[in-house]
C-alpha cells in the first residue's frame, strides 16, 4: 500500500531523534509514483491513480485508469503523465482533467518497459 508519512528532521538538527508520523494509506501495491502540482499518481498494480493531494492527510481519489500490465514506473511532465507498464510499453496519458483522464497515445516496444525518465 501507498503510506503517506509526514517526516520532521528539524529536530535531529537540535539533537533529537527524526519523527515520523502516519497520515494515511490508499490501496494495493504501489510501484511507482509521481507528483504534478497537487495531484499525485499512482501505479496501483495495474491501475493509474490520480490524487488531489492538497491535504495531504486526507488524499482524494480523482481517477482510476486501468492499464493492461502492472504500472513499472511514472513521469509527470505538466498535463501529460507517462506509464511504463512492462511488457504492454509505454502509455501516454492526457490529465489536463485528472478527473476524466485519456490515453493519448502508446508505445510497444520489443521489450518491456520498467523506467522512464524525462528530458527538459
Amino acid at each position: 500500500p501507498l503510506l503517506l508519512l509526514l517526516a520532521s528532521f528539524l529536530p535531529a538538527a537540535f539533537g533529537q531523534e527524526p519523527r515520523i508520523e502516519f497520515v494515511s494509506q490508499i490501496g494495493g501495491e504501489c510501484n511507482a509514483l509521481a507528483v504534478s502540482g497537487n495531484v499525485a499518481f499512482i501505479g496501483e498494480g495495474p491501475n493509474l491513480l490520480a490524487l488531489d493531494v492538497t491535504d495531504a492527510s486526507s488524499p482524494t481519489l480523482l481517477s482510476r485508469t486501468p492499464l493492461p500490465e502492472i504500472v513499472r514506473d511514472i513521469e509527470a511532465d505538466g498535463d501529460i503523465v507517462y506509464v511504463a507498464a512492462g511488457v504492454k510499453g509505454v502509455h501516454v496519458i492526457d490529465m489536463s482533467n485528472p478527473t476524466a483522464p485519456s490515453e493519448i497515445a502508446s508505445y510497444d516496444p520489443s521489450g518491456a518497459a520498467v523506467a522512464l525518465a524525462t528530458c527538459e
